[in-house]
């Protein structure tokens, strides 16, 4: 039988040969992910809010109101670009710190921290649902993860299981 990878096994790479292969430069990969990001985000939010508004029908009759969707297209967009720009940032950063990569400071650490430097930036009203949205998407990627390596047994529609179970505790806050 070959031999498996453990997630406390070294992986023999650094963050620029496999990441960022880009530019060497960890800062600058940062910076260069958190612009795309946020370029993209804008694009997203912008045109997800104004269909919003269309769809409501709430068009914004003054300046006030028109400055308050600006300001919400701006801080979502920041939002995804934050959290681009955190997992990038921790991702060389752990490395760093610890000289090397395993499983955890591959995926998981970096993007816990960046997801949690991007919620505390939100609204402390929105941050809730946000968090909540996280850990379903989280939930997800971990099952199936543990389902492709045979540690659970496939579930008939555990993802409408899922979704069901994420939009009743969002409902019900």
């Amino acid at each position: 039988m070959a031999p498996t990878a453990s997630k406390f096994d070294t992986l023999p790479f650094n963050c620029y040969e496999s990441g960022h292969t880009w530019t060497p430069s960890c800062a600058k990969a940062s910076t260069d992910v958190g612009v795309a990001s946020f370029k993209e985000g804008l694009k997203i939010y912008a045109s997800f809010y104004l269909m919003s508004m269309a769809a409501s029908q709430r068009i914004p009759k003054s300046a006030e109101e028109m400055w308050k969707v600006v300001k919400d297209v701006l801080r979502s967009t920041t939002f995804l670009a934050i959290n681009a720009v955190g997992f990038m940032f921790f991702w060389c950063t752990l490395r760093w710190l610890k000289g090397n990569f395993n499983y955890f400071t591959l995926a998981f650490l970096p993007g816990f921290f960046g997801c949690y430097c991007a919620i505390l930036m939100e609204r402390p009203q929105r941050r809730p649902l946000l968090a909540l949205y996280v850990v379903n998407v989280a939930s997800e990627t971990l099952f199936t993860m543990l389902r492709s390596r045979g540690i659970v047994c496939n579930v008939k529609h555990f993802d409408v299981l899922m979704f069901c179970t994420s939009m009743v505790t969002m409902l019900y806050y």
